[in-house]
């Protein structure tokens, strides 16, 4: 790197990186792939914005005054079946909905509340009473979560587990993200 380059001041907000010295091939390998599955993804998304333009139009022309439209428009081609399915989910955007008449609208709503936020001595308090209020209005709740490590985790590993420990957790399903960003260029 040069010395221009070291002394100009950081804009980057990146967290300081360990530089593999191993690796570099497959490294490599997977900018050229990951640039050519980008390049593909981009020209399908093209594509599919036509197809789903199509298939829209094909849908909505097709099921017109019928009380139980069918669900799905094929395109049968030499390449091979596109199938376009519709549900029954919709984004809900306002100004779609502004479209429909009233007595096609409904209210709608989720209420999330932040567990771990909670303290242990709350949770045992808070929970019961939810469920009981839920019971006594027909409410139905729904609770998704598990065991996760705690918020200090991240520092704690390094100092109180060995990097074999670290190594077992992972092999076992500890799952710690990993995110793969490639940047134009080469090596600096």
């Amino acid at each position: 790197m040069s010395i221009l380059n070291l002394l100009k001041p950081s804009t980057s907000k990146k967290s300081p990186a360990i530089a593999a010295t191993i690796g570099l091939p497959e490294a490599e390998a997977f900018i050229v792939a990951k640039a050519q599955l980008d390049a593909a993804e981009a020209n399908a998304e093209v594509l599919k914005s036509g197809v789903y333009d199509i298939a829209r139009g094909v849908y909505l022309a097709s099921n017109a005054g019928r009380p139980v439209p069918d669900d799905a428009v094929e395109f049968r081609t030499p390449a091979g079946v596109v199938r376009a399915s519709f549900s029954s989910a919709w984004k809900a955007a306002p100004s779609g909905i502004a479209t429909l008449p009233p007595a096609m609208i409904r209210e709608r709503f989720t209420i999330t509340i932040d567990g771990d936020g909670m303290s242990p001595a709350q949770a045992q308090a808070f929970v019961p009473a939810l469920l009981a209020l839920a019971q006594a209005h027909g409410v139905k709740v729904e609770a998704k979560g598990g065991l996760y490590p705690v918020p200090d985790f991240n520092t704690r590993r390094f100092t109180e587990l060995s990097p074999e420990a670290n190594a077992a957790a992972e092999a076992a399903g500890l799952g710690t993200k990993i995110t793969l960003r490639v940047t134009a260029g080469g090596a600096k």
